[in-house]
């Protein structure tokens, strides 16, 4: 139930755009960075939007439609979508998981 016109911004250019921080969307949408931040409030709220902590320094959001799990490199920051294969939970729901560890390139 979007009310503003800042939300419909957000969730159009969240559906063009994965992971994005709110200086991003700031920049983007050409909004102060206060009236993003409470529509993106609402839209988690909402359930439309997701919050997604890659590290102290580094939040990024995307539209909950977009069904998948995320692996972050510890040493670049890189994101990568992954499909992480839960056991049965029995009445647990999860809303996303987050896998950390050294991608490939840093390996090397």
């Amino acid at each position: 139930m979007r009310t503003s016109n800042y939300q419909t911004q957000i969730i159009d250019f969240l559906r063009q755009h994965h992971l994005v921080s709110l200086s991003e969307l700031s920049q983007a949408l050409t909004a102060d960075f206060s009236t993003l931040y409470r529509n993106v409030q609402q839209l988690e709220a909402q359930g439309e939007v997701r919050k997604l902590v890659l590290n102290s320094k580094r939040t990024v959001y995307e539209l909950t439609s977009h069904q998948h799990d995320h692996f972050v490199c510890t040493d670049c920051q890189r994101v990568e979508a992954v499909h992480v294969r839960l056991p049965s939970l029995g009445r647990r729901t999860v809303s996303d998981v987050v896998v950390r560890g050294q991608c490939e390139a840093c390996q090397a």
